[in-house]
């Protein structure tokens, strides 16, 4: 069967490679590339792709990594607690966790020369992370190479139909 026309064809490589009784590894290697700068616009697009690819594949483990969210059930407890002292300790070591965990997968993978010049945006970050995956619930539309995409359950993508303009009414 051909894979062009899914969304994660890599994921339907190796799923199937799977189902088939092969073993499937990753490799040790961390396959270094450069983004250009990017808007927001397109980061938006791009990473609400990335979620609802996940959501699309692993439609349970998706659900589920809501509660890897850290900085969001740590903000919760904290108003749930009445803005407690313990929930501020909370918070604060949440975020200091949050900016090392960083630092370490940054050193790990060769990532940014200056983490510590960025590292405040983290909580911005998870912030964002935790909007993509509320939003990656909300529709099936992706947006891939300039085109709008509906994502069926089974993963395969059609183009989407243009939207009507309507008409101004004067």
């Amino acid at each position: 069967t051909a894979l062009a026309d899914y969304l994660a064809d890599d994921f339907q490589i190796g799923h199937r490679a799977a189902e088939a009784g092969y073993r499937v590894v990753l490799a040790e290697y961390v396959v270094e590339n450069r983004l250009l700068p990017i808007g927001f616009i397109d980061l938006y697009r791009h990473q609400l792709r990335w979620a609802r690819t996940n959501r699309i594949c692993r439609p349970t483990g998706w659900f589920f990594s809501l509660i890897t969210h850290l900085s969001f059930w740590a903000t919760t407890w904290l108003v749930l607690s009445g803005f407690s002292e313990a929930g501020w300790r909370l918070v604060g070591a949440t975020l200091v966790f949050r900016v090392l965990e960083g630092q370490y997968v940054n050193a790990r993978l060769n990532g940014l020369r200056r983490f510590w010049r960025v590292a405040w945006l983290m909580p911005l970050k998870d912030l964002f992370g935790l909007a993509m995956w509320v939003l990656s619930f909300t529709g099936n539309q992706v947006h891939w190479a300039g085109r709008e995409y509906q994502v069926l359950r089974d993963g395969r993508m059609r183009e989407a139909e243009p939207k009507a303009e309507h008409p101004v009414q004067g």
